[in-house]
């Protein structure tokens, strides 16, 4: 199986020469594990504020959940990821400053900034008032600090934008000592208990409703994880430091003993709402599978089926196939509303603990 091994995590911090905000560089000692030989490297992960960087970090913790990101021993649990990145950022190491060499155009992979990144690279730049940076940079490659320019690499490099960090920062630089006052504060403030009703399409697919919110499809169980883990766990988190370790496992565990979705669900699809004709496509064949339509021509707009239809026709893996968008789910009333995961409209719901 292919996947990216970690072997080991550091953080570094420096603080914004302007705000005196501090500043975050996580870096991680990966190797791909179907390379050989198996050579780590240290690389950057991200930089910026520390709600910026750990937006990353918790898109990692959820490619564990999948297997893709992995330790040496084999796959680790997001939260277990997650833990040992937190323990870092307690002890964060002294950022030095550093030169870095950027220049417009090029095609190779390793250009700071490449053709196809040179116009939403030029306008970053205008949108925080660098366009010195611009104009210098039209006339050739470019020296900038990291901690002088840091706003100019954010724009550039942060992780909201394109353009990987170890375009201009390889390697592990250098680090200062763990200095204490850059770490994050622990963030004590009162949060709503998220709560979750979870069901099972078929073996490995289920559908959620987080919040109260509508069902929808999460995928296989590992990717609903995933999702959760980014939408729910981590804004928590940063409202409630060390909360969402226990909101990971619950989720998982929940998801895992999901009963099966009733028969009497009724399912709304709407093909059009597809993002691409393939996903519309799915929406129509799987409505002349139903024996709703004669061909995909005849299909309506919005069409209505029942979870129970579908099963018969063995249809569960075509349904999941459509995005979310597509489809609308509604359980019956008359559900059973005592299932410990899963509830009726009226029933009970999980609620998630936060300690």
């Amino acid at each position: 199986m292919g996947a990216t091994v970690v072997t080991s995590k550091t953080v570094a911090a420096f603080r914004h020469p302007t705000t005196g905000q501090v500043i975050y560089l996580p870096f991680e000692s990966t190797f791909e594990k179907n390379c050989y030989p198996h050579t780590p490297s240290w690389g950057p992960r991200a930089i910026g504020t520390y709600e910026q960087v750990m937006s990353r970090v918790y898109a990692s913790a959820a490619a564990c959940e999948g297997g893709s990101l992995q330790i040496r021993s084999g796959q680790t649990k997001p939260e277990t990821y997650l833990k040992s990145w937190r323990l870092c950022f307690s002890e964060p190491f002294q950022m030095p400053d550093v030169e870095i060499t950027l220049k417009l155009g090029g095609t190779s992979m390793y250009d700071s900034i490449p053709d196809t990144q040179v116009e939403a690279s030029v306008a970053a730049l205008e949108r925080i008032g660098r366009r010195d940076l611009v104009e210098a940079m039209r006339a050739g490659p470019v020296q900038v600090s990291l901690h002088r320019d840091v706003d100019a690499i954010i724009a550039l490099y942060g992780v909201e934008t394109n353009l990987p960090l170890w375009k201009v920062i390889s390697g592990l630089p250098v680090l200062g000592y763990a200095d204490e006052s850059l770490a994050p504060a622990i963030a004590k403030r009162e949060v709503a208990t998220p709560t979750a009703v979870v069901y099972a399409l078929d073996d490995e697919n289920v559908v959620a409703s987080i919040n109260a919110g509508p069902l929808k499809h999460m995928g296989w169980r590992y990717n609903a994880v995933g999702q959760y883990i980014i939408e729910v766990a981590l804004p928590i988190e940063l409202q409630r430091s060390f909360s969402a370790y226990k909101l990971i496992r619950e989720f998982r565990d929940t998801c895992n003993e999901a009963p099966e979705l009733p028969d009497s669900t009724t399912i709304t699809v709407t093909a059009a709402k597809g993002e691409q004709s393939y996903y519309v496509e799915n929406a129509k064949k799987l409505a002349v599978k139903l024996g709703l339509a004669a061909s995909v021509e005849l299909v309506p707009e919005t069409y209505e089926t029942t979870f129970g239809a579908v099963r018969e026709a063995k249809e569960e893996y075509h349904l999941s196939t459509l995005q979310t968008v597509q489809v609308a789910w509604a359980i019956a009333a008359c559900a059973d509303s005592a299932l410990p995961h899963g509830a009726a409209a009226a029933g009970q719901v999980l609620q998630l603990g936060l300690f």
